[in-house]
This record gives C-alpha cells, structure tokens and sequence, in this order.
C-alpha cells in the first residue's frame, strides 16, 4: 500500500447516504472487517461491482486466489488490484465439484494492492548504480496488454521479461525490465576477447610457419635424395670406366711380359739381362697397378676377394726391392731386407695384396 493510502479516511468523506444502495439480488457479500484505512469500505456490498462480482465467484468456485484487472484506487488514482481468496466451513477435497465449493464457502479474504508502491519498493531493495526501469503489464489479453506500471516508452536496449504470478490462474502478468542508461562496456570481456583472439593468431602463425618449415625440410630431403641418386650412379660409371680402361691396358701390358720373358731365354750379357729383369719388374709392377684400380672397383661394388694360395716371402721382397733400388740410389737410401729364420719359406695368403701393401709402404718412405 502507498504511503498516502495509510492515512485514515474520515467517514464524511464516503458517508453512506451518498452512496448507491445495491442491487436486489439472490445473494451479498457485505465486507464486515477493514483495516482503518479502508474503514470507508464497510457496508458496501462486494457483489454490486461487476469485476468484484466476477473475483469472488471465481475465487469460491476455484478455491485459488484470482485477481482483478488493473483499476484506478480511490483517492491515489494509481492502478491498484484486489486479491481474493475464498473462505470455507470445512476442509474440502482438491477435486471437490464446483457446487460444494459453493456450499462451503463461508466468505471471503481480499486485500487492496497498489501495483506503483510494490514495485518502487522493490526497486529500492534492489537499487544500484544504474537505474532499472520497469513496466509491469496484464496480458491476460495478449492483443491489449494493459500497462499497470512505469511508462510505455520504447525501448532500443536489452529487456530482460519476466512473467508475476499474483496467485490467480487465470491472469496473466509479466515484468520487463531494461536499463535506464546503456550498460557500460564489459572491459573485462573485451580484454579477455582481445587476449584470447591474440593468441589464437599466434598460435595460428606458429602453426602454419612449422608447416611451412616442414614443407621446406621434405622438398630439401627430396633434392638430397636425387642428388644421392645421382651420385651413386655417377660413382657407378666410374667404376665400369676403370674397369673396363684397366682391362684394356693390361690386355698389352700382359704382351709386353711376355715378350721380355721370351728375351731372356736369348742370348744377353749380364748388362743387357740386368736391363730385361728391370723392364719386366717394372711390368710386372704397372700390372700390379692396374690390378690395384680394377680392385678399387671391386671394392665400390662390394665384391672385392682375397685368394689362399702359396707364395714366397722371400721372392715378393726381393721383386718389390728391385723395383725400387733406382730411386733408392738417386735419394742415397740404402734398402735391406730382414727376414727372421723363424718365418717359413712358404706361405698361404693373396700374394698379390701383400705385394701391393709392401710396394705402397715403401714407396711412401722413399717419397
């Protein structure tokens, strides 16, 4: 209740003889108790006003309060509601019949509300820095909404819409609630926003320059591996071309010792004979050479073998110190061999590789 209507009301003001007797009717339902501030009320018949008339038949034959549409209250003129609640002789059944709610009915329980001051109140309890506006409508008739508080002004912002419930099943209320300035910027959010997008972009970068860089590593893999395949076979040529220049040189060289060979069964002085052996030492010795590049291909192609036959130590040494005792005397190197007694005269082994062994030693030491 407003303030306003608290204070008392002298009886002059609503005196009963200026007042319209009721109706003649089957039935009343005089108001026998009211607070002081509606003392002006009593006598009156509830049952004459057609909006009461239809509350408190409602109420009694529903059992449930129901509520009247939004009026103007004596003296305040702001919209006001009257709640009813039926009163019975006995506790009835929730599924009693409509007639033995009546039957029961032993009178009736309204109060007066004014909508303003029930809000206003509300709004105090609820009061902050922004001012909330707030219209209360009845839509019991959605095409006619009637506004029972705040004004009718439109409304560009967010509403936020509630639907009362006053007791009465049958009306229907809601509450629509905005602010009176604009909200202000949610700068918590918007940080947080702002953050997260940064950092999705980062992340987005970061993830698209790996790609890239991934991409970037496959295609070098990719040249390397062409490369390596070009190599290969590059190394592959090679091989086939020493072996095949080695087989053709050492197809006449192998004529040449022949021929020397057949020399020395001649008639020579010992000049002449020291002259032959020298040449076929030195035969014998690029033979050995080319046998070397012929091994170096079979090395490269993983089919390199070492015999087991039996040589002479003794004669391979002797062979390799001939082949070397001119450059020996031009550098004023003095070469001997040493074998100890304890090696046998024969052994088993790649006479061939041993030679080539020694004759790289030893040429390395005369260099």
């Amino acid at each position: 209740m407003d303030t306003l209507e608290q204070n008392p009301v002298h009886k002059d003001d609503y005196h009963p003889d200026f007042l319209e007797p009721s109706p003649i009717q089957e039935e009343y339902a005089p108001v026998i108790f009211a607070q002081d501030s509606v003392s002006h009320v009593v006598s009156i018949d509830v049952l004459s006003g057609k909006e009461d008339r239809e509350n408190v038949l409602q109420a009694r034959k529903s059992g449930k309060g129901v509520l009247t549409a939004p009026f103007r209250l004596l003296k305040t003129n702001r919209l006001g509601v009257i709640l009813t609640f039926a009163v019975y002789k006995r506790d009835l059944p929730p599924n009693a019949a409509h007639n033995e709610r009546i039957q029961a009915t032993d009178g009736y329980l309204g109060g007066v509300f004014d909508i303003e001051s029930l809000v206003e109140k509300l709004l105090q309890q609820l009061a902050s820095k922004q001012t909330i506006l707030v219209n209360v409508l009845d839509t019991t008739n959605q095409s006619y909404p009637i506004s029972m508080y705040g004004s009718n002004a439109s409304n560009d912002g967010l509403e936020h819409v509630s639907h009362l419930n006053f007791g009465d099943p049958f009306r229907k209320h809601e509450m629509r609630c905005r602010f009176k300035q604009k909200p202000p910027w949610p700068w918590l959010a918007i940080t947080t926003s702002i953050g997260i997008l940064v950092i999705a972009l980062l992340v987005g970068h970061i993830f698209h320059a790996t790609v890239n860089r991934i991409a970037k590593v496959e295609d070098d893999c990719h040249k390397m591996m062409e490369l390596k395949k070009q190599a290969e076979a590059a190394d592959v040529a090679k091989s086939q071309f020493l072996a095949t220049v080695s087989h053709e040189i050492r197809t006449p060289m192998n004529g040449v010792l022949g021929m020397l060979d057949m020399l020395m069964d001649t008639d020579l002085d010992v000049t002449q004979l020291d002259y032959v052996r020298t040449a076929q030492a030195s035969g014998k010795a690029l033979v050995a050479l080319i046998n070397e590049v012929l091994d170096q291909a079979k090395i490269e192609s993983g089919k390199l073998e070492l015999e087991e036959v039996q040589f002479d130590l003794r004669a391979i040494l002797d062979d390799v110190l001939s082949l070397f005792s001119g450059k020996s005397q031009d550098k004023g190197v003095e070469l001997a061999v040493y074998i100890s007694d304890r090696v046998p005269d024969m052994l088993i082994g790649d006479p061939g590789r041993f030679r080539q062994i020694i004759t790289n030693l030893m040429g390395n030491s005369i260099k």
